[in-house]
């Protein structure tokens, strides 16, 4: 993949930690600043691969909505830098932490319920920081222009749950746009590349970006 010249821009990288360690580094190449979107058991790997570059580490989302939250900015950057986002894009995003987490009990999965416990803690912790309840209790938030995409078939995140977030999220004064793709479940473009909603999915994401970008 050919990453574009991000002009010094602050650019917020997600994904799986492989990934995330790969374009992080190239991002770094082009002079930019990076800020890593990732959670629990990926964090170590995450912070290993950016290796000392100064970047922060959270969900993408909350990391658009809460950009100078003193909580998530622990880890100093270049001076005159800081971590808001021009736009956001959220590719099957665990949009609400405790719902995932009530799931993974339900569902027996014992090690994602103990990811959550070691980053997140406590319940509470969980609701406070999940960006959906964040808009219904009327927290002023950073709105960046938003894509939220996922698949019909995601069993972690709900189809009426991104449709709501996004409805909110534009009822608060934001632009999200919303894509679902019929048949994809959760991480549906992970392993599969050539799937066809995959190959729409990055065209979806390529137009986003170029909307947000261009002059």
């Amino acid at each position: 993949m050919t990453l574009p010249d991000f002009g010094g821009r602050t650019v917020l990288v997600t994904g799986a930690a492989g990934f995330i360690g790969m374009h992080t580094a190239r991002v770094l190449r082009r002079g930019s600043t990076a800020v890593l979107a990732c959670y629990g058991p990926m964090v170590r790997t995450c912070l290993d691969a950016a290796a000392a570059a100064g970047v922060s580490r959270h969900q993408v989302l909350l990391a658009a909505m809460r950009p100078t939250d003193p909580r998530y900015t622990i880890l100093p950057g270049p001076a005159g830098v800081d971590a808001v986002q021009a736009w956001v894009i959220s590719g099957w995003g665990v949009l609400d932490p405790l719902l995932r987490y009530n799931l993974a009990k339900q569902a027996g999965k014992k090690d994602l319920v103990h990811h959550h416990d070691t980053f997140w803690l406590t319940e509470e912790a969980h609701a406070e920081a999940a960006p959906p309840t964040m808009l219904k209790r009327g927290e002023k938030c950073a709105l960046p222009p938003a894509l939220v995409f996922g698949g019909d078939k995601d069993e972690w995140v709900p189809v009426e749950l991104m449709r709501s977030f996004v409805a909110d999220y534009n009822k608060a004064g934001g632009h999200a746009e919303l894509q679902l793709y019929e048949g994809a479940d959760h991480g549906f473009m992970t392993g599969k590349p050539n799937a066809p909603y995959a190959a729409r999915a990055l065209d979806r994401m390529k137009e986003f970006i170029r909307k947000h970008t261009t002059p």
